[in-house]
This record gives structure tokens, sequence and C-alpha cells, in this order.
């Protein structure tokens, strides 16, 4: 696991990024909230007898 605070961000819509912006403006690195960032591969299905 890596812990990054930062000011950046990416992927999250601009009007969360606005909301968290007027609710809390050191939201993005004061520890209190967090991003979880995934790319996630298809897997293939498995057949009852275990194939492909």
């Amino acid at each position: 696991f890596r812990t990054l605070k930062s000011n950046p961000v990416v992927g999250i819509p601009p009007e969360i990024v606005a909301k968290l912006d007027k609710e809390d403006a050191k939201w993005r690195y004061n520890g209190k909230r967090g991003t979880i960032q995934s790319v996630l591969s298809p897997s293939p299905l498995l057949r009852p007898n275990g194939t492909g």
C-alpha cells in the first residue's frame, strides 16, 4: 500500500470537487478522506466443469 497526499484531483466529477472544497478546504490532504483508483481486466467465465 502507498499513501499519497496531494493537491491534484483526477477522475472525480467537478461538482463533487466543488462540494468538497466548500465543505473542507483541506479535504485533499488532511487524511480524513481517500480515493481508490483501480484498473481491472475482465475475468473469463468458467463453465461448471472448470473449463473456460
